[in-house]
Order: structure tokens, then C-alpha cells, then sequence
């Protein structure tokens, strides 16, 4: 809990992992995986077995509408059924014309910043909520061009810091009590209201809107929508959590590829020369895989409670009420599933190479979770950084600052990683 409260619980764990195996109880009734079968066994359907359902500790009861995180299998498969519409094959066609939009004019912004240090992180994070609210909303909070994150970002990050003392207040009933009491607290309890109908308000504006050729999410939902499908509270819940969970994630990775290929130039020219040459993505896909794997955007673990009959876990018999999950960050680097497991290699990727890399166990890499409560967005997210990056290596030859050697390193991580910034140079290509 005290590695938690200081944002230190992932890179525990992995800590805990590398001394004693893939398979480790952090507490009486915790116990944390880092295996392939697991995948299947915490977040898969079994034959003539209920789904294990979420850590009630974890994923405590919110007074906002329901939403992917927090509902339960009922809820989850009647608004995911609505929801996967806007996630399809068509429908992510008709979004990368939105998507390069805001590639563009991020291109166009860094082009004004060239040959001077700068911290890509922070125009990372501007993009990718520019892309999300689009998508979302209908409109972008266009933060490229201008000077400032939109208030609505700066809300979302300020709230992810409360997250830890959500979670140690479940294991503490004197702490629980503390927070309940300090949510009421009329500034407090305003605060959450008022993000809650800055998100309903901007949900309204766009239904209230006709847009005949719009591709967001939300065209997918109203025309897909019926009386059993999501509501529209439950709308703004889910609103919530795409541009959050959304906006968040793609800076992570974004950020983090452009640090592994200028750490390693080598595979930076690589990637840069596939770019240029505009005629394939697979060296691409393979760094893209080998930054999610060193650097996954979901580090932790989503946490499940075992039911009343205990639960077999790739062979372990775990017993009723405990909570389990993989813990991602553990599972991608550990020796026993990875050769070099801490060196950034694309190369295990591709059939180049299978033969150093043929011990990999890449059945345990599953960044975007298992079974029906898998991310819809993955398709988009990959799509996101793909074209990003390809775009980026097209226009600039890019220089790692000095200093920034261990970025990634004793990052902290609320929920999603709280990153410093990235300082580069780049310089365009003639």
C-alpha cells in the first residue's frame, strides 16, 4: 500500500517477480501472475464457469453512471454490444482521415521548433486528447495550436493522482471512512460534479447536432443505439473513459517509442528508412510491439476476485476471495518469458529473428487484456501509432537530448505512468 500511495506498486511487483517467479502472493488475499496461461484462466470464459468478476476492492462503487470499468458482465456485454460499432473495420477507415488531420497539424507545429531542445511528451499529450475529444465529442479541444492543455486534460490529470488513496482506502476501513467524509466536503463534492456536467455538457452539444458526414464514436452510437442499449447518463460514463483511457494511453506509447528508437539508432534508421520508403509497416508493427512490451500503458493489473469456489490458475488452486490479475509490467520483462528481456529488440518480432528470439514467450503478451472485457480500441490505438510516428520519421531526423539516457526509468505509476519530460531535437529532413 505504501508503494502504491507513491506510485512505486508496478515496479514493485516486478521487483517481487524477478526474486521469487511468475507466480507471487503480495498479501493475505492478493496474488499477482505473470504467466500465459493465466490470461485465460483470471479474464477468460470457462466452460460451465461465471466469469471472475472484478475486485470490488478495486473497482469500488462511483456515484457517476455506469461505465466499461466499473460495470458488471451485464451491464459491460449491453453497452459493449453498442459500443464495438464505433471500433469497427469500416468505421476506423473513415477515422483516419480525422486521425491524420491531427497528424498534420502536429507536424506543422514541431516544424516551427526545429533544431532546438524540445519535450515531445507534452506535444504528445496535446495531440492525442485532440484526436480523442474529435472522436469523441465530435469537435477537438484543438490544444496543438493552442497555448495551453484544454481545462478538461488538466482535470483528468489532477483527478488520476487521487486514485492510489482510492485504493489503499479500500484496504484501510478508518481510512475509507476519511476519504467518504472528505468527498463530501462541499468544494470537493462540487468539483466532481462539475466535471461530470462538463462532460454531459459537452455529450448534449453533440446530440444535439446533426453531422450527416461525422465518423466519431458517437455517430456509431446513436445509430446503433435502441431502448436496451446504453442510456444517457451512461453515455457521458462512457464518454469519460474513451477520451481519458484514450488521450492517456496512445501519449504513453507514442512517447515511449520515440524514446527507445532514439536510444537505439540502429533501430531508429530502420524504422526511418520503412517510413520514407512508405511501402510496408512491418519493421514499424515490431518496434511498436517491442515499446508496448518494455513500456506497457497498462502496467498494473486488472484485478479479479475469485467466487465462492476458489479458482485453478494455470495449475494453482487459488482459494474464494482472493483477488488475482497479471501484472503486465512483470509478465513482459521477466527472464523466464523474455530473452534479453530489458533490451529493446523489434527484431523478436520478425521471422529475421525467430532464431535468437525463439524462446521468447510472446503467448504472456496480451497489453490490451484478455476475454470479453478486452479493449475495444486496440485497433485504433495501433492505427494512432503507426501513422504518428511513420509521419514523423518521413519529416524529421530526430536526436535524443542529453540527460534523458534513463528516461524511462523510476517513472511513477497512478493508474497510467506520470512521465517527465522527453527533451529531443529534431531536424527536418530535406
Amino acid at each position: 500500500m505504501w508503494d502504491t500511495l507513491g506510485g512505486r506498486y508496478v515496479s514493485s511487483v516486478n521487483d517481487v517477480h524477478a526474486k521469487y517467479g511468475p507466480v507471487v502472493r503480495l498479501a493475505p488475499d492478493t496474488v499477482s501472475f505473470a504467466t500465459a496461461p493465466s490470461w485465460k484462466d483470471i479474464y477468460g470464459l470457462q466452460e460451465g464457469k461465471m466469469q471472475l468478476q472484478k475486485d470490488y476492492k478495486r473497482f469500488p462503487d462511483r456515484p457517476e453512471p455506469i461505465h466499461l470499468f466499473s460495470s458488471n458482465d451485464e451491464d459491460h456485454a449491453r453497452i459493449r454490444k453498442i459500443l464495438q460499432h464505433a471500433f469497427s473495420t469500416s468505421a476506423l477507415r473513415d477515422q483516419e482521415a480525422v486521425v491524420d488531420g491531427h497528424i498534420a497539424a502536429l507536424t506543422n507545429k514541431l516544424l516551427t521548433m526545429t533544431d532546438k531542445k524540445i519535450d515531445i511528451n507534452h506535444w504528445f499529450i496535446r495531440m492525442t486528447f485532440d484526436i480523442m475529444s474529435h472522436l469523441t465529442f465530435g469537435e477537438s479541444f484543438n490544444s496543438v495550436d493552442a497555448e495551453d492543455n484544454d481545462p478538461y486534460t488538466e482535470d483528468f490529470f489532477q483527478k488520476m493522482s487521487i486514485y492510489p488513496i482510492i485504493y489503499a482506502s479500500r484496504e484501510y476501513g478508518p481510512l475509507n471512512w476519511l476519504l467518504q467524509m472528505m468527498m463530501k466536503v462541499p468544494s470537493i463534492a462540487a468539483a466532481e460534479k462539475e466535471y461530470f456536467q462538463s462532460t454531459k455538457k459537452r455529450v448534449d452539444k453533440r446530440l444535439d447536432k446533426d453531422f450527416p458526414n461525422q465518423v466519431d464514436f458517437m455517430k456509431y452510437i446513436v445509430n446503433n443505439n435502441s431502448k436496451e442499449g446504453i442510456g444517457h447518463n451512461e453515455m457521458v460514463g462512457v464518454t469519460t473513459v474513451l477520451l481519458n483511457a484514450g488521450g492517456q494511453e496512445l501519449a504513453v506509447v507514442l512517447s515511449s517509442m520515440i524514446y527507445y528508437l532514439t536510444s537505439n539508432m540502429r533501430c531508429a534508421d530502420l524504422a526511418q528508412k520503412e517510413a520514407v520508403a512508405g511501402q510496408s509497416s512491418t519493421y514499424m508493427n515490431a518496434a511498436i510491439n517491442e515499446t508496448i512490451r518494455l513500456h506497457p500503458p497498462a502496467a498494473g493489473n486488472f484485478q479479479r476476485r475469485t467466487g465462492k469456489a476458489g479458482q485453478m490458475i494455470d495449475g494453482y488452486f487459488i482459494p474464494p476471495d482472493m483477488s488475482v490479475g497479471v501484472s503486465q509490467f512483470a509478465a513482459f520483462r521477466l527472464p523466464v518469458n523474455w530473452v534479453k528481456p530489458t533490451t529493446f529488440a523489434p527484431e523478436r518480432w520478425l521471422p529475421e529473428g525467430a532464431q535468437e528470439f525463439r524462446d521468447d514467450n510472446k503467448a504472456v503478451y496480451q497489453p490490451f487484456s484478455a476475454g470479453p472485457r478486452n479493449c475495444l480500441g486496440k485497433s485504433l490505438a495501433l492505427m494512432v501509432v503507426n501513422r504518428t510516428i511513420t509521419k514523423l520519421l518521413q519529416t524529421f531526423d530526430m536526436e535524443l537530448c542529453s540527460g534523458m539516457e534513463t528516461w524511462d526509468e523510476g517513472q511513477i505509476y497512478n493508474v497510467s505512468w506520470g512521465r517527465p519530460p522527453l527533451e529531443v531535437v529534431l531536424r527536418k529532413r530535406e
